[in-house]
């Protein structure tokens, strides 16, 4: 949808503690910058796909108030984010020199390839369904390197990441300038 109008008048009647926003970054981008349009003054609390592009989408206005959930363990201006950006460079200078790279989709990609192609290692030669699931499974405080927490899982638990963090968008209104916790 490219309207959010009317649902969100239905949240600004409701007058929410906060508001939940979960979608893909486009629609995130509609939502933020339409609520602020409707003056809605509730925190907003977004999912992970806003933590490295929306700024670059969205009036910075919009975004005050607004914290994000993300399982990046650093952010841009971080030494491991650094890393992380050299090394896309080397490999892929073309992606690298995009405007906003490497985006969130970029990370996230390359840290669920590292824990895939972790899993095949341990697979071995004659691979399986069953050696792979069962490769995965030993994986223990594995460190991808690509910005986010070390992964576990278990013959019980499939649900590698257990760390998150968060961003808190703050708009100082005496300067225009817009900060990020």
């Amino acid at each position: 949808d490219t309207d959010f109008t009317p649902q969100l008048l239905k949240i600004q009647a409701a007058n929410p503690d906060a508001i939940l926003v979960t979608s893909y970054l486009k629609e995130i981008a509609i939502i933020l910058r339409q609520s602020y349009e409707l003056g809605l003054k509730a925190p907003r609390l977004a999912t992970a796909s806003v933590t490295t592009t929306i700024e670059k989408i969205v009036p910075k206005e919009a975004l005050d108030n607004l914290i994000a959930v993300t399982p990046l363990k650093d952010v841009e201006d971080g030494p491991t984010f650094a890393s992380f950006r050299q090394a896309l460079k080397d490999a892929a200078p073309d992606l690298a020199a995009q405007p906003g790279m490497p985006d969130y989709l970029v990370i996230m990609g390359y840290y669920n390839v590292s824990i895939f192609a972790e899993g095949l290692k341990r697979a071995g030669r004659d691979l399986t369904r069953e050696k792979f699931i069962t490769a995965l499974e030993s994986i223990n405080n594995f460190d991808t390197g690509a910005l986010a927490g070390k992964v576990s899982f278990s013959k019980t638990d499939h649900d590698g990441l257990r760390s998150l963090g968060y961003y808190r968008y703050t708009l100082d209104k005496a300067s225009g300038t817009l900060g990020r916790k």
